[in-house]
């Protein structure tokens, strides 16, 4: 109470949003599926790579999260990448892209 009045605090509008997004979005990351991607073409910009196994593998369930990793003799050029996805049967659907 302050000076009679009982004060209701709660987060903004926004921020409850943003909390909420966050708290789904770890959730969802710690049921997905990892899975170790080699074999696309390590030529390309980090940023067009990730973009483009986002799509790939948007089929097989939600992308939570893309990782491309650096080769440690040349940092330019990736040399593989995580691919976290969440979903029903999620990493039966991945492997099921290996090889295309």
């Amino acid at each position: 109470e302050m000076d009679g009045h009982k004060l209701v605090v709660t987060p903004p509008l926004r921020q409850m949003k943003k909390a909420r997004r966050k708290s789904l979005k770890t959730d969802r990351y710690s049921r997905s599926k990892t899975m170790d991607v080699r074999g696309y073409d390590t030529s390309l910009p980090r940023k067009i790579i990730k973009s483009a196994l986002v799509k790939h593998f948007s089929s097989c369930g939600e992308v939570v999260e893309v990782e491309v990793m650096p080769n440690l003799r040349n940092p330019k050029t990736p040399k593989f990448a995580y691919v976290s996805i969440y979903g029903e049967g999620a990493k039966e659907k991945a492997l099921q892209l290996s090889g295309s």
